[in-house]
């Protein structure tokens, strides 16, 4: 789940591998459903900014893992992208997207990926990170500031531009 005020997305399976996507907008503590899209992978992670949304998952049967973006406000589908590894988590921080990829117990990466144009992001940063023994890193965005929970890693702090 994802929180945008005033639209929550709820991701639900269905039937692996595919998802559906929920946003149930509120307006005076009523909540209603807006908008639904079926995702045709099945989706690990998701991240909310403003009308974006970047979900990390995998097609064709979980082989191959990808970043998407979808418009929040329609719940279009506007673009995925294969990642180099397995997506362990994604958060966006204005018309940038940070995304730690690698597997359990392996050296894995942070990459960030330029979406002022969310129909065609592209990865402009990547940075060697410890390994992780985890399959979920939690990605906190402060400023300029990049701080991922990171297991085996634990906490590292990256400076955004450095």
């Amino acid at each position: 789940m994802a929180w945008n005020e005033p639209t929550l997305y709820v991701l639900q399976g269905i039937s692996y591998p595919h998802d559906m996507l929920y946003a149930i907008h509120f307006e005076n503590n009523a909540p209603t459903l807006r908008q639904t899209l079926k995702l045709e992978e099945y989706t690990d992670h998701m991240a909310v900014d403003q009308k974006l949304i970047m979900l990390i998952g995998s097609g064709e049967n979980a082989r191959q893992p990808e970043i998407s973006t979808v418009e929040g406000e329609s719940l279009k589908l506007l673009a995925q992208k294969l990642l180099p590894e397995g997506g362990m988590g994604v958060a966006i921080n204005g018309d940038k997207a940070f995304v730690v990829v690698g597997g359990e117990y392996v050296a894995a990466d942070l990459l960030m990926y330029a979406v002022e144009d969310p129909a065609a992001p592209m990865q402009i940063q990547s940075t060697d990170i410890p390994i992780s023994s985890i399959f979920r890193v939690a990605i906190l965005m402060s400023g300029p500031y990049v701080v991922l929970a990171n297991g085996q890693g634990g906490v590292e702090v990256f400076r955004e531009g450095n």
